[in-house]
């Protein structure tokens, strides 16, 4: 019974390793943490805008919709410019930063895309609009 009874097969061992790979990174994720000061940057545009997308997944008007979408566009691209702006950052703590912002950024708007869309689809203007197809 000293041997396992599995087959042998191309996977289990790929899969060890991946396994094994990865408790190695999980080890070293402690080992270099985020420099204080961009963490409290990131959280006070973060917050803001998980908030704004919140709002723009309840809102019920079109124009509050679209404002919403603006506001957004405005503080991911504050949150950009002020990234750019940062000196002295190592490059993981970078490239987090800007992968979060830009995630936010590109949220955005692709959602102030679509509410533009929408409106210039019906032939009305934004603050007009109830984007559905199944209108008569």
């Amino acid at each position: 019974m000293g041997k396992s009874r599995l087959p042998a097969v191309w996977g289990c061992s790929t899969l060890g390793r991946l396994v094994e790979l990865f408790g190695k990174f999980v080890e070293k994720m402690g080992e270099a943490p985020m420099d204080e000061k961009l963490v409290a940057a990131c959280q006070m545009f973060l917050v803001p805008a998980a908030i704004l997308f919140a709002a723009l997944a309840v809102a019920t008007r079109e124009a509050l919709k679209t404002l919403l979408c603006i506001i957004g566009v405005v503080v991911s691209t504050a949150w950009l410019y002020r990234l750019y702006r940062w000196t002295g950052l190592s490059d993981a703590d970078r490239n987090t930063a800007f992968a979060l912002a830009y995630i936010f950024f590109a949220a955005a708007v692709i959602a102030a895309l679509f509410i533009f869309g929408c409106g210039a689809r019906n032939g009305r203007t934004v603050f007009s609009i109830h984007c559905s197809r199944s209108r008569a």
